[in-house]
């Protein structure tokens, strides 16, 4: 029979060994916090592009205030543009955050939040052609040469509005700038903050900007439409951040010069 020492001391060892096993299965079960896949192409500055090889623009300091009010961690998945909707169905990301334009059939497929820019697209000219081309009228002449990025709602809206020009799609901004450079296409056609950075940052003198929006559109972010309660929560933010500032100062970070100008 065992003595009463040894009885004691298993009694402990078993105590001890089932506080450890307690302790274990709390660490197993306490996850890490939960990222946000936020899907993204960064060709579009200032809203999101490379900067020194890093992520940078008005969705990146977006991206991390709202992953930091969602209590998640930023998690950013770079795409290319006709990649980001598919992406999002497919479940590989959480939200796009990329300088999307509400439209109808986008809206066929995912859930925009609420606007948090409203934009138009603009037009940008090489100033040695501001005599005969500051008319945006001018780009109904046949032959014409647009340029505008490759799936974009410039490129929809040039197609409708501007039918006897040449639409000249560029797969980059950089690549559409530069088009209009080399003298390729007459006149550039993009959202108003990319129009606003090309035409004031360093180098951008030869380039000058038509201010006059050719349509209105909004900017949103988009989640899929199964996560209601996620656009809920970001809607709530949006709403916040307008009436507290927040978003006018990411703003003025990255578009130091916003032009507004009537339609």
């Amino acid at each position: 029979m065992p003595s009463r020492s040894s009885l004691l001391h298993l009694a402990r060892t078993i105590t001890a060994f089932t506080l450890l096993i307690a302790l274990a299965g709390g660490c197993l079960h306490s996850s890490p916090r939960k990222t946000l896949r936020i899907g993204l192409s960064p060709d579009a500055p200032p809203m999101v592009f490379l900067q020194n090889g890093e992520l940078a623009g008005i969705e990146i300091t977006l991206g991390q205030m709202l992953s930091k009010s969602l209590k998640r961690e930023p998690q950013w998945v770079q795409l290319k543009w006709p990649d980001l909707i598919p992406a999002l169905e497919a479940n590989q990301i959480d939200i796009i955050m990329s300088g999307m334009s509400i439209t109808e059939e986008r809206a066929e497929s995912i859930l925009f939040t609420s606007p948090y820019m409203d934009v138009g697209q603009l037009v940008a000219i090489r100033w040695s052609d501001l005599q005969q081309r500051s008319d945006p009228r001018s780009m109904k002449a046949p032959g014409t040469r647009i340029g505008v990025g490759k799936g974009t709602t410039g490129e929809t809206l040039v197609a409708d509005r501007f039918p006897a020009a040449q639409i000249v799609s560029f797969d980059h901004t950089a690549g559409l700038v530069d088009g209009l450079r080399l003298g390729e296409v007459d006149f550039i056609v993009h959202d108003a903050p990319t129009i606003w950075h090309i035409t004031a940052e360093p180098g951008g003198g030869d380039l000058i900007g038509l201010f006059r929006p050719l349509n209105q559109e909004f900017l949103a972010w988009a989640v899929a439409p199964q996560q209601l309660e996620l656009k809920k929560k970001i809607d709530t933010l949006i709403s916040e951040w307008k009436q507290e500032g927040q978003l006018d100062a990411a703003f003025n970070q990255w578009i130091p010069i916003r032009v507004n100008v009537g339609h």
